[in-house]
């Protein structure tokens, strides 16, 4: 049978979601503790990678599993595993083909920004220190509707077969202290959003113009872009089926 599972993580101390030779990640956290409780090794399949550092507050995963899960299943992994990583939920999907990466029809991330110091965010915002002019940010952003190709914001070498994007969301909230940057997509390319957030924050401290970042995403090289901006403000926020 097919289960599915729905994980939030704080990301701090982990080399991303999936699995790694010589760190530490997220899935193999889970699959040792799963691995404990049901007697044997269990591959569990994410919706997709996360950056070392990037924070979820839902990533949804599927396994196959022989026989029905042990009582208090759910209640018994989240006692096994650290602090900083739960599941929510656990559920079996109406379709048995179920694919937790491919059957995604949208993912939605949101970015934290911080503008003054804050010990309590230091791990989960970017703290800019510098005046933003948030309106000039949104106008660039705004521009993301008009195209589908987003090469400038992919990772160099990403083994992609494009760099075709569908962006559904791009938009920023001011939130109490923090500033928050929403954008949904139906697939992200390696390093996207970070990419995007990084080169709209040079829009708002007036290094570049709207203009500049229009011809950002048209030059279709990465080079052309903003640096990433720090990986411990992502978050994944929802995937959609």
């Amino acid at each position: 049978m097919r289960y599915a599972i729905d994980i939030c993580f704080d990301g701090t101390n982990y080399a991303g979601w999936q699995r790694q030779l010589n760190a530490m990640s997220v899935q193999q956290r889970i699959e040792d503790a799963m691995a404990v409780l049901l007697g044997q090794e269990i591959p569990i399949v994410g919706a997709g990678r996360t950056d070392a550092g990037v924070h979820a507050r839902q990533l949804i995963a599927h396994f196959d599993y022989e026989a029905p899960l042990p009582e208090k299943f759910l209640h018994s992994l989240n006692g096994m595993l650290p602090y900083d990583i739960a599941v929510n939920d656990l559920f079996v999907p109406e379709d048995p083909e179920f694919h937790a990466r491919f059957s995604a029809v949208a993912r939605g991330y949101t970015y934290q920004i911080v503008r003054r110091k804050s010990p309590l965010y230091r791990t989960q915002a970017m703290w800019v220190r510098h005046a933003l002019d948030v309106p000039a940010m949104q106008q660039a952003a705004n521009l993301l509707f008009e195209y589908s190709e987003f090469g400038s914001f992919c990772k160099a070498h990403a083994d992609n077969q494009t760099n075709i994007c569908r962006i559904d969301e791009a938009r920023f909230e001011q939130s109490g202290e923090l500033l928050l940057f929403h954008i949904g997509a139906d697939r992200f390319l390696r390093g996207m959003v970070r990419a995007i957030v990084g080169s709209l924050l040079w829009v708002g401290s007036g290094r570049w113009s709207v203009e500049d970042f229009r011809a950002a995403v048209e030059a279709q090289d990465r080079r052309a872009a903003g640096p990433a901006a720090d990986a411990h403000g992502l978050f994944l926020v929802k995937v959609e089926y």
